[in-house]
């Protein structure tokens, strides 16, 4: 899984770059200059595509399906923020997702008052994917033991 991830943030990072500097031709005069924090951005950017290559692995391995674990990480990361949103109480609480937590890594400018600063809505993607992952570990040490 290591190597997996070397590889994911090796690939992504670049691609994360060369994104924003596409859009950004693509935006001509209103494109905005590169500051501190879009380089913050690129590096978020990274490591969140790396957490959800993780993510995904580890759901797969406890799924023994790749194609169920990309339905279920789909059905997450597309419908489950924005069902969420329609239950009156769980929108305090939506933040903490690993979809919307994983993507204020990528934030240039603050959010909204609740929001999470970037750093910690990384921490708080992470935190998701540790936990993915110890029950994919225990998963294969009582399946292939």
């Amino acid at each position: 899984m290591l190597v997996g991830a070397g590889v994911a943030f090796a690939v992504s990072l670049p691609l994360t770059i060369l994104g924003y500097l596409f859009t950004e031709f693509g935006l001509g005069p209103h494109a905005a200059h590169v500051t501190a924090p879009v380089v913050h951005a690129w590096f978020g950017g990274a490591a969140y595509l790396t957490l959800i290559c993780l993510l995904s692995a580890a759901a797969a391995t406890i799924l023994r399906s790749q194609v169920l674990s990309l339905t279920l990480l789909l059905v997450l990361f597309s419908v489950g923020s924005q069902a969420l949103a329609q239950i009156p109480g769980a929108r305090s609480l939506m933040r903490f997702l690993p979809d919307l937590a994983g993507a204020r890594g990528m934030a240039v400018r603050p959010g909204s008052a609740d929001a999470l600063s970037p750093g910690i809505g990384l921490l708080v993607m992470a935190s998701w994917v540790t936990m993915v992952l110890i029950a994919a570990f225990v998963v294969i040490r009582r399946r292939d033991a």
